[in-house]
């Protein structure tokens, strides 16, 4: 009478063991389950939200192409968004930077960056579980050159 409970519980493993054995067997080998970290030195995506957040906390380069700036009306910080991003990671430049920020774009950065390619230098944070990089200094900005045609 005893036997019977622990041949039950044998057994459910036994099948429970075996469908997860089974699922990981029948996957295909060649497809990673998650994209590799990027590498110190890399240029990252704007449209690469996990890439971005895998590094958080470093400084890094952001490349993309500029879809929108937004400045609320209290002036508070210009937003740089990016084509393909979907808002999932965005350039901030608080208040107390935009004079600075704005002086190495001829007086108005979003003019200036507006359509363009851009490579972004600083340190990624996330601002509600987003990632951005905070710009206080011109030159952390880079508009790509835009080629002959």
């Amino acid at each position: 009478m005893r036997r019977f409970p622990l041949i039950v519980i044998a057994l459910a493993l036994t099948l429970g063991l075996g469908r997860s054995f089974l699922r990981a067997e029948n996957a295909p080998a060649s497809q990673p389950t998650s994209k590799p970290a990027p590498a110190k030195g890399d240029v990252i995506e704007a449209s690469d939200a996990d890439g971005l957040k895998a590094v958080v906390g470093e400084t890094v380069t952001v490349h993309g192409k500029v879809s929108g700036s937004y400045l609320p009306k209290s002036g508070s910080v210009l937003l740089i968004n990016f084509e393909g991003a979907n808002r999932n990671f965005t350039v901030a430049v608080p208040k107390a930077a935009m004079e600075a920020v704005n002086g190495g774009f001829n007086g108005d950065l979003a003019e200036a960056v507006k359509g363009k390619s851009l490579n972004v230098t600083g340190e990624v944070k996330l601002y509600k579980e987003k990632p951005e990089i905070e710009v206080t200094k011109p030159e952390q900005i880079k508009i790509e050159e835009e080629e002959a045609k």
